[in-house]
């Protein structure tokens, strides 16, 4: 179930945001604001479980509202899982608002891989708006360093000084 409502801005939890903050995207949306143009509603996910309203969809237009002295945000608001309001706040870019950078998607990529253990590389090349071929190479890349930190511990471990002890015959 989804409506729209005004929600206190200090009662939205950020902590599903999936990238950093652009300062510079705020400012521009501050002025756009500031001329008196409204902004889409951000979308957040009521975890009832948790008692818990994330923001799924509109970390920047929350900020520059924030700024701009607004205490109020009007919102979507729909109910699910933190698992689903996690997975919904990765694609939340792929379509409107600013895209993803190719890093942004490398990292979320990496995190998705972590967090969605049952998802493919399609679903999450679906969710963040990249190619399935870019998603292939990031956890290939992913495997392929976590098999050098491997052998290099293998490699510490085989030439560090070992301890030895005397053993007293009697």
């Amino acid at each position: 179930m989804s409506n729209i409502q005004s929600i206190n801005i200090s009662d939205i939890d950020l902590s599903l945001l999936v990238r950093e903050r652009n300062d510079e995207y705020v400012a521009d949306l501050q002025d756009v604001l500031a001329q008196g143009t409204p902004l889409p509603p951000v979308r957040i996910a009521n975890v009832k479980e948790e008692n818990t309203h994330y923001l799924i969809d509109g970390h920047h237009r929350t900020e520059a509202r924030k700024r701009n002295g607004a205490t109020e945000i009007d919102a979507i608001i729909t109910e699910m899982s933190k698992q689903d309001a996690r997975w919904e706040a990765f694609g939340a870019n792929r379509a409107n608002g600013r895209p993803l950078t190719n890093a942004e998607k490398r990292v979320a990529i990496v995190q998705m891989y972590d967090e969605f253990p049952s998802a493919t590389s399609r679903d999450f090349a679906t969710q963040i708006g990249c190619s399935h071929q870019t998603a292939i190479k990031v956890i290939s890349e992913m495997f392929d360093e976590q098999a050098r930190e491997a052998k290099r511990k293998a490699r510490e471990a085989k030439h560090s000084p070992r301890e030895t002890r005397r053993v007293r015959k009697k």
